[in-house]
């Protein structure tokens, strides 16, 4: 299990299907159905201001790109 503190949410993101980026907001789609008796689809959390920054923060840092950059977990930043 992968857990990824950003602001005040701990997403487990191996339930993750995808991350929406919408300006200055991410949208993360769990691959998980709405509670019973919520509206049909997925279950989508909304993140903003410091934990969206954050959250886009360790994706560019750790998912596989096409910039070369090295496939891995990390929390430092670009210039270190």
């Amino acid at each position: 299990m992968l857990l990824v503190r950003v602001g005040s949410h701990t997403i487990n993101v191996d339930h993750v299907a995808a991350f929406i980026e919408k300006g200055d907001a991410t949208d993360v789609v769990f691959a998980v159905p709405q509670p019973k008796g919520a509206s049909d689809g997925l279950f989508t959390l909304t993140l903003d201001g410091e934990a969206s920054r954050q959250l886009r923060h360790w994706i560019s840092r750790n998912a596989e790109s096409g910039k070369g950059h090295p496939a891995g977990f990390s929390m430092l930043s670009d210039d270190e």
